[in-house]
């Protein structure tokens, strides 16, 4: 019964991730044009996606990645259903273990995503590309505090914009390899708990 019950639970979570990518989906597209589809989608998810665009440290410059978040945490959710599902029962050691797991793809999500934004700004600065445009002024804005933070945390003195970058990518690099030896260690620990 509790099986069934989990296989049905993890159905309705995935069915109300697809409505949410659809609505995040329909922000990035400002239009009138969606008609009522638009006011049902927004009932149904606009009051779960602001509980998470209270947290404003998912709020980079002008990037809310309050969704993700979001996603993320009903992607949790989700896993443990299916889990119970299939094995008809869950341990504490196991629901760690997947929460820790989830927690460190949506930041490990995150730390790629900055380290290819980097890479695509520090290439347009070695080839000189004007960094007037809209798109480098954005990039701009959400890497450099990031940037220059690390280098005043790391490095005495003042550097340029194009060093900062360069610290912050190898530091972002260096952690996403150093992170996924240990968060993989730590979750065959915890998933081989016995309760």
């Amino acid at each position: 019964m509790l099986q069934s019950v989990m296989r049905f639970v993890s159905a309705l979570i995935s069915i109300y991730m697809l409505i949410l990518l659809v609505r995040i989906i329909m922000t990035w597209f400002q239009t009138s044009s969606y008609g009522r589809t638009s006011v049902y989608l927004q009932r149904l998810t606009d009051p779960y996606l602001n509980f998470f665009r209270r947290f404003r440290f998912m709020q980079v410059g002008y990037v809310d990645f309050s969704p993700v978040l979001a996603l993320v945490s009903l992607s949790i959710l989700a896993d443990i259903a299916n889990s119970i599902a299939f094995a008809g029962r869950i341990t504490l050691g196991f629901v760690l273990a997947r929460l820790l797991a989830s927690l460190w793809s949506a930041a490990s999500f995150f730390f790629t995503l900055f380290l290819i934004i980097a890479l695509v700004r520090l290439v347009a600065m070695m080839l000189n590309i004007n960094s007037a445009g809209r798109l480098w002024i954005t990039l701009d804005r959400i890497l450099q505090p990031m940037a220059h933070g690390l280098v005043r945390r790391l490095a005495r003195g003042d550097t340029t914009y194009q060093h900062a970058l360069m610290l912050f990518g190898a530091v972002v690099l260096i952690g996403l390899l150093v992170g996924n030896l240990l968060i993989a260690r730590l979750v065959a620990l915890l998933i081989e708990l016995p309760f």
